[in-house]
This record gives structure tokens, C-alpha cells and sequence, in this order.
């Protein structure tokens, strides 16, 4: 199941474009938020991104979610 760490991560990793970035901003090691992510295409069963060196380009599924996971964030945020 999806939760909104990993949205937010993933929203972060189309924004920075590194796992390393993701980790730092965020205050977590680089294993942490791979496997995150790891967990994140497990959940919804499709690639969700692909490595171009030591970037990462999301698919255009993952921008998909990536757009959803952007509109739930912002509802959870207005929420608290």
C-alpha cells in the first residue's frame, strides 16, 4: 500500500533527480530511500523509474503518480 512518505519521496526524486539529494533533504540514507522506492514500484506493480547515471528519470508512470502524489500531499497538507 502507498502511503504518503513514499509519495513524498518520489515527488522529491522527480524534483532533484538523485537519490542522494532525496536522502539528504530529507534526513535519511541513501539505502533508506532506495528501498522506499523499491517498495513504492512493488506497490503499484509498474516501473516507476530508470537510472541515467547518477540521475533518475522517472517513466511516464511514475510521472503519473508523481502528478497524483503531488495533489494528495498538497490535500494532506491543508488537512493538518
Amino acid at each position: 500500500m502507498l502511503d504518503l512518505h513514499r509519495l513524498r519521496i518520489l515527488r522529491e526524486l522527480r524534483r532533484l533527480g538523485t537519490v542522494t539529494a532525496v536522502a539528504e533533504l530529507l534526513s535519511y540514507t541513501h539505502s533508506a530511500i532506495s528501498q522506499q522506492l523499491a517498495q513504492c514500484e512493488k506497490d503499484v506493480g509498474v516501473k516507476l523509474y530508470e537510472r541515467s547515471g547518477r540521475r533518475i528519470v522517472l517513466t511516464e508512470q511514475g510521472e503519473l503518480l508523481a502528478d497524483y502524489a503531488d495533489e494528495l500531499l498538497a490535500l494532506a497538507d491543508a488537512a493538518q
